[in-house]
């Protein structure tokens, strides 16, 4: 809506000579105009063109092309400043000769994929993960969850197996990513605050002592002390203050079982987020109270886990393989077996949204000892 008021507003503020895509943050930035610029970079990631007439879109350079998470070629040998309109014919359809010349052949067949309309109109960004090429929350959530789940397990080797044990554990995903937050010194406390110019502190929510680090704010501050001495855990807190990306984190699921450590990283985001309740205003708990609501949270979450996985719609697979399992039933469910001898079984699956126009797909690929191999799921 770029003649709102709100939309001129900014744009005279913040991008007066550029477009929104292009605006920095610029000088003494609002809290608002800081929030939507964040905000951005996720969007900037689920942008692509639509084309229509191709004079706007840059062949080699610009977004464009339909794809998982990369909208750009992957190899392109023309010259930089040529226009995807160059490749398309006046009776608007693909130059395939022209394709095959300057692109791959993995480019030729994603851009053979793009439908061209009779009518010519002009290219337009849209938001690739939904049908409607509108964003919505839900879509944008989803892709920034797979954009942390990618970037952790490609980007930190040295804690590649702790990541994928992070990802596997039975806790709500709202949880996880705040245990990676924490990972990634992404909570905003004094030092991150302070880096980020940010003249907002924060401060324990039973003491008036601005919470330093991650360290403090999750172990060492006077709530958290009370709070892991409701529990069974021993915390090192000489140790936990001096927490960098997580190595205390880390060393902790060293030390416990897996369902010890999902209430332990539960019982960190319960005191995490009784200090929000607290800043929003909210009246904190006791610390007995905060160590029952982590106990609580995860139990009820298990309960309804257990519920769901007993619970199965009908899933319609391919029967023609003998190694491809079939099931179909409403009404129980169907308990997975392995195959009797080596060799891979796939399971397959789709739901349709009615309402919402929506097709979703998945697959999951397990050995004969029921090991996962592969597993995908998507919008189509």
């Amino acid at each position: 809506m770029p003649n709102s008021l709100l939309s001129r507003l900014l744009k005279h503020r913040y991008f007066s000579n550029n477009t929104f895509l292009e605006a920095r943050v610029g000088h003494s930035p609002s809290l608002t105009w800081q929030a939507i610029h964040w905000g951005r970079e996720l969007l900037v990631e689920g942008l692509r063109y639509k084309i229509g007439n191709g004079h706007t879109v840059l062949a080699g350079v610009d977004k464009w092309l339909p794809g998982h998470n990369n909208f750009k070629p992957i190899s392109y040998s023309g010259p930089p400043n040529v226009h995807v309109s160059c490749f398309i014919t006046e009776e608007r359809e693909w130059n395939i000769p022209l394709l095959n010349e300057h692109f791959q052949p993995i480019d030729v067949d994603r851009i053979l994929s793009i439908p061209l309309s009779f009518f010519p109109s002009n290219d337009r960004y849209i938001w690739h993960h939904t049908t409607t090429g509108q964003y919505t929350v839900n879509s944008g959530f989803h892709l920034a969850e797979n954009l942390a789940e990618g970037r952790d397990s490609s980007g930190s080797n040295n804690h590649r197996d702790w990541w994928k044990t992070l990802w596997s554990l039975n806790l709500p995903t709202k949880i996880k990513i705040f245990a990676w937050r924490v990972m990634q010194n992404a909570l905003p406390v004094a030092t991150e605050l302070s880096r980020r110019k940010v003249l907002t502190s924060a401060t324990c929510s039973l003491c008036s002592n601005a919470w330093e680090s991650i360290g403090h704010a999750m172990f060492n501050c006077t709530t958290a002390r009370k709070v892991w001495r409701e529990t069974k855990f021993t915390i090192d807190h000489t140790n936990a203050q001096s927490m960098y990306h997580g190595d205390y984190l880390i060393h902790l699921s060293t030390l416990h079982s897996k369902e010890d450590f999902e209430l332990l990283v539960c019982t960190m985001w319960a005191i995490w987020h009784n200090r929000n309740k607290v800043t929003h205003g909210g009246v904190s708990r006791t610390s007995s109270n905060i160590a029952m609501f982590a106990q609580s949270h995860l139990e009820k979450y298990s309960r309804l886990r257990t519920k769901n996985q007993q619970t199965t719609t009908c899933s319609s697979h391919y029967s023609a393989a003998p190694n491809v399992q079939s099931t179909c039933d409403t009404t129980r469910a169907i308990p997975w077996t392995p195959l009797p001898l080596s060799g891979l079984k796939l399971n397959v699956d789709a739901a349709a949204n009615q309402e919402l126009k929506i097709l979703g797909i998945g697959a999951i690929i397990r050995d004969h000892h029921g090991n996962v191999v592969a597993a995908m799921s998507k919008n189509v």
